[in-house]
């Protein structure tokens, strides 16, 4: 099935059609954040984040990943992480819940009515204790989500965040959405800060862990903790220039270009 995938994927006409279309838009977005891409380097990383993104659907739940060493505080106090989408972003989930956390996951609205039966498929064969126990999904545009999320932390939960989720970046203005500026590489990003808000709320630990991919295809995770005890816009900051430098190294793998608003 890769191969066939990876087949597919080298065929695919950038001439015309939907891939001319993602592709024309997908470059704009590299190049404001990596502007000296070279051209033959761009429609190498288009391809390969297409062949990401299908991959991790087929691997979510069930491919094997190499066992990271979790701090013993993070484990046993519940705090907020924060993720992002890079390959494979579904396997964080999996991860946490593995590991043996109870995990409270937010999500947009969309995500929220399109994608939680498949988290819940993912999350649901990893232990005997009935699934609303372990796993839940909060929909971060509800008006209620900060009590709906304090009262799951209050109940051992860990509040888990796409922090590059596809309503929380771009750079027009909205209102309500209590965006800050970041820099990130060349471009400029207007980002949501409500997650690290509700860690300075809760006073509990703010962690990033990001999925990444070897040489092999096979997904590892790499940890940070970061000071609470600093403005939001800081760490919005810090959070996003540590991504940055993943995605520097490792465009293909951010699958953001293909849909983010235009940026600056």
């Amino acid at each position: 099935m890769i191969t066939q995938l990876i087949n597919d994927l080298k065929s695919l006409d950038l001439t015309q059609g939907w891939g001319q279309k993602l592709f024309l838009h997908y470059q704009r977005q590299l190049r404001h954040v990596l502007p000296n891409t070279l051209p033959w380097r761009m429609e190498s990383y288009f391809r390969d984040t297409l062949f990401f993104q299908r991959l991790a659907h087929l691997q979510q739940s069930q491919a094997p990943y190499a066992l990271g060493v979790l701090p013993a505080d993070f484990l046993q106090t519940p705090s907020v992480v924060l993720t992002a989408h890079l390959y494979s972003y579904r396997t964080v989930v999996r991860y946490l819940a593995e590991s043996g956390l109870k995990i409270a996951l937010l999500v947009s609205s969309r995500v929220y009515l399109k994608q939680k039966q498949i988290f819940e498929a993912i999350i649901a064969p990893l232990a005997d204790s009935p699934l609303q126990e372990r796993f839940l999904l909060l929909d971060a545009e509800c008006p209620h989500v900060l009590f709906r999320a304090k009262r799951a932390f209050d109940r051992g939960f860990h509040i888990v965040a796409y922090v590059d989720g596809n309503t929380g970046t771009g750079h027009r203005d909205r209102v309500g959405d209590n965006l800050v500026p970041v820099q990130f590489g060349q471009a400029q990003l207007q980002v949501r800060q409500g997650a690290v808000l509700l860690a300075q709320w809760l006073q509990c630990g703010i962690y990033t862990l990001w999925p990444q991919l070897d040489n092999s295809l096979q997904s590892y995770f790499r940890w940070h903790a970061y000071d609470t005890d600093r403005t939001a816009s800081d760490l919005i900051q810090d959070i996003y220039t540590d991504l940055y430098e993943i995605i520097r190294v490792y465009p293909a793998q951010w699958e953001c270009f293909l849909y983010l608003e235009d940026l600056q």
